[in-house]
């Protein structure tokens, strides 16, 4: 049953190790620092991240917990020297190995590294930069990228979620409209051919002209695109409400089911220990403490589970309940045919 929800939510994140290392790398390129190392048995070492000429020293705290835990329980210096951090996979190893740390969404040092990307998308006032890529199709095409972002109360993230608009790539010199998004069919051919050429080791050397030549089309292709957005975003957002206010009532629902049997199973104990004073006269002065304070506990939680059952359920309602939600650009990608490139 574990091993079925673990499948259920990786597909229902689109979670794919591969792509979260190469996530890894990338953040760790932003910081001017080396990618991680392939070791053996398919482990990876990190880069010197605390160390390094500007680094920031809260790093340090964050290395730390991929350090053995110290026996002493004091994590100083001499500490720091004597346990090294650990080289990370991102599989779980077949059995308890703590010489090795799995890398995963929830570990601290990944949503650190991960978080240059979450933070902020583009700038308007620094639209400099695109990611550019090559395959083997006819056809030029740019992929905006947008983020929707939903937040319940006290600005909770909710939701989030990359949107794409797909379009044909043509030189803005040669236009006489705006870039027009594709219909499905084109969207799903140009996502599928973005997908297989971003891996690592698939791109080729793109001639400094090409470069700039896009480089002076990313302000004006983000207009054309981003007035399409919005409405995508939309509906987006629509559709994650209506998915977040029904695993609010999925979860409501099951808590009152718990509390329900919960409150029959303590009924029933309680019937069964009416006369526990005669039934246990066995019993020494601790267990009869001990079942007398069992018994003034369920007595105690009955009193209280009515509002329970009203209270808890409302306020899950309310933890999924949607108050704001944003949509913006994060990233352009251009999809350049490489035999268009070649002859340049």
């Amino acid at each position: 049953m574990v091993e079925r929800q673990l499948n259920e939510s990786r597909k229902a994140i689109h979670f794919d190790s591969p792509m979260l290392q190469d996530a890894i790398s990338c953040s760790l390129k932003l910081l001017d620092v080396e990618a991680l190392k392939p070791a053996d048995n398919g482990h990876f070492t990190l880069p010197d991240l605390e160390s390094r000429r500007g680094a920031d020293p809260k790093w340090a705290a964050t290395l730390d917990t991929l350090r053995p835990p110290p026996e002493s329980g004091k994590r100083d210096y001499q500490w720091r020297r004597d346990c090294p951090i650990r080289p990370v996979t991102f599989d779980a190893p077949d059995g308890i190995d703590d010489s090795v740390v799995q890398l995963h969404l929830s570990l601290r040092l990944v949503q650190r590294l991960l978080g240059r990307f979450t933070s902020q998308g583009f700038v308007y006032d620094d639209l400099s930069r695109a990611c550019l890529a090559t395959s083997d199709d006819s056809i030029p095409r740019v992929v905006l990228l947008g983020r929707i972002s939903v937040y319940g109360p006290h600005a909770s993230r909710l939701h989030e979620e990359v949107i794409t608009i797909t379009a044909r790539w043509t030189p803005p010199e040669g236009r006489t409209k705006p870039l027009a998004p594709f219909a499905r069919d084109g969207e799903q051919r140009t996502m599928e051919l973005l997908q297989q050429n971003l891996g690592p080791g698939l791109q080729r050397e793109v001639p400094a002209a090409v470069r700039e030549r896009l480089t002076a089309a990313i302000r004006g292709d983000v207009d054309d695109l981003h007035a399409h957005l919005h409405p995508r975003g939309e509906d987006a957002s629509a559709d994650a409400v209506k998915k977040l206010k029904a695993r609010g009532e999925a979860e409501a629902s099951e808590l009152i089911r718990i509390l329900q049997e919960q409150r029959k199973r303590v009924i029933t104990e309680l019937a069964k220990n009416k006369d526990w004073q005669q039934l246990e006269l066995g019993l020494n002065d601790d267990e009869q403490k001990q079942r007398e304070s069992d018994i003034k506990h369920w007595e105690s939680w009955l009193t209280n589970v009515d509002g329970d059952l009203q209270r808890e359920p409302d306020r899950i309602r309310e933890f999924y309940s949607v108050k704001s939600h944003r949509i913006e650009p994060v990233g352009l990608v251009y999809l350049m045919p490489l035999q268009a490139i070649e002859q340049k």
